[in-house]
């Protein structure tokens, strides 16, 4: 840890940047920042952000919803399929739409709740580890999760991103979906990928032959 902590300190001395000692924490297992928990074993939501979750009442009106979904939504890196997840709740944001909690929105209060409330870790990541990453795609949203593997041999969720169809996306061939999927990962995650080797699992059945002819759909969506 102290030749880490040299290291930081000497990049930081060549750059001529300086740190407010009162804010430093040093030899620390755990440090809280900006509503998460970083330790060598990750990064989790916060105890107080967690809390303010579990309390969350049910949302009564449109503007309880806005706030619901942007305390979870701050932690849709946590949430594989988030946004399909949140999509009845989010429904309800709609523009003269009315406001009805049914049994679906109380479905999917309840599981962003207790998926929050578990205490979800990011594995730190490691640009030299073993690295996947999972694409998945439905009329209803895109996914992604980049994984790479732990020190159990395991494979362990580092990012996770997803966003809701549109009305014309929903109505694409599942292989388009798919590769869409991919390829808006790809570009979500760019940081991450840029300069390491991974590989990418996707749940398509089109055989070699048809999936020739599905890149002409590539520049389009990455530029969205």
């Amino acid at each position: 840890m102290l030749n880490r902590l040299q290291q930081v300190l000497e990049a930081l001395k060549g750059a001529k940047l300086t740190l407010k000692l009162s804010k430093c924490y040093f030899g620390y297992p755990e440090v809280a920042y900006l509503g998460f928990m970083l330790s060598e074993k990750g990064v989790r939501p916060s105890d107080q952000k967690i809390m303010a979750v579990k309390a969350f009442p049910k949302p009564v009106n449109k503007h309880e919803v806005r706030r619901f979904l942007g305390l979870c939504g701050f932690f849709r890196r946590f949430i594989p399929h988030y946004a399909e997840k949140a999509l009845p709740i989010s429904e309800l944001l709609k523009d003269g739409g009315p406001f009805v909690w049914t049994t679906a929105q109380e479905q999917s209060f309840q599981m962003l709740k207790e998926y929050l409330v578990s205490r979800p870790v990011l594995q730190l990541f490691n640009p030299t580890t073993y690295t996947e990453l999972h694409c998945d795609a439905s009329s209803m949203g895109l996914s992604g999760m980049l994984l790479q593997r732990g020190s159990d041999d395991k494979l362990h969720l580092v990012h996770a991103v997803s966003k809701k169809t549109t009305s014309a996306e929903k109505n694409y061939h599942s292989s388009k979906k798919e590769l869409m999927a991919m390829v808006w990962s790809m570009n979500r995650l760019r940081p991450y990928l840029i300069g390491i080797q991974f590989l990418v699992v996707i749940d398509c059945q089109a055989k070699p032959s048809q999936a020739i002819t599905i890149p002409k759909y590539t520049q389009k969506h990455v530029k969205n």
